[in-house]
């Protein structure tokens, strides 16, 4: 488990890599050209709240309640801790490395002029390192089938709604969150690496889940 995660890892941070040198040579794509006139503008009310929901007050109060429902459900809250300091230090991560590429946003931005660089894209990280961590424990919690499809269902959604939101308020280009995407995988698979070499809780939870797999399958 731990290796096929480092690979993981090791193959998100090199394609992160590669692409934010190719956004440093190249300011934009065709592709971030298209995909700004498809979106830019619709659905404006809908982002709002997407992109709100990637800021640090609600993070923050989002992961206090999930904590409190590890405790209801009697799982590690550790899980919870670490879910949110893991976001506060990716966070810083993220911009640093923006100043390593130095890209210049949008130009055309709706509602909120964001300040700053815009490669990775630090909504589309947060995406990833806060609410994918959170569908994970979603699917290890002691819930029922039906609850956890839901969970992890309306958790993924919500992440996708995140990087749509960038798009649709003009705070990003397409290989912006495409970028902030790849990191948080690196950041996460790395993480998730270290805590099944080391944890024996993470090791538990993710050799249940595997076992339960495989009971399905028989």
């Amino acid at each position: 488990m731990a290796t096929r995660l480092w690979i993981g890892s090791a193959a998100a941070l090199v394609l992160f890599m590669i692409l934010g040198f190719a956004v440093t040579m190249t300011p934009f794509s065709r592709l971030d050209v298209a995909t700004a006139a498809a979106l830019l503008g619709h659905g404006t009310q809908a982002a709002i709240v997407f992109t709100e929901s990637g800021r640090t007050l609600p993070i923050t109060l989002i992961g206090l309640i999930g904590i409190g429902a590890l405790a209801a459900l009697r799982m590690p809250l550790w899980l919870g801790i670490g879910v949110l300091v893991s976001q506060i230090f990716s966070t810083g991560v993220v911009e640093l490395i923006k100043h390593a590429f130095h890209r210049i946003r949008p130009e055309h931005w709706l509602i909120y002029h964001e300040t700053g660089y815009s490669y990775p894209s630090g909504h589309a990280c947060t995406a990833i390192v806060f609410f994918g961590s959170w569908l994970l424990i979603a699917l290890m919690a002691p819930l029922p089938k039906p609850a956890k499809i839901i969970s992890a269902t309306l958790l993924f959604i919500w992440m996708l709604g995140v990087d749509w939101s960038r798009l649709v308020l003009g705070a990003h280009y397409l290989t912006d969150v495409i970028g902030g995407t790849l990191f948080g995988l690196f950041w996460v698979f790395a993480l998730l690496a270290v805590l099944a070499q080391r944890s024996t809780t993470l090791r538990d939870l993710l050799g249940s889940r595997e076992v339960a797999r495989g009971q399905q399958v028989a």
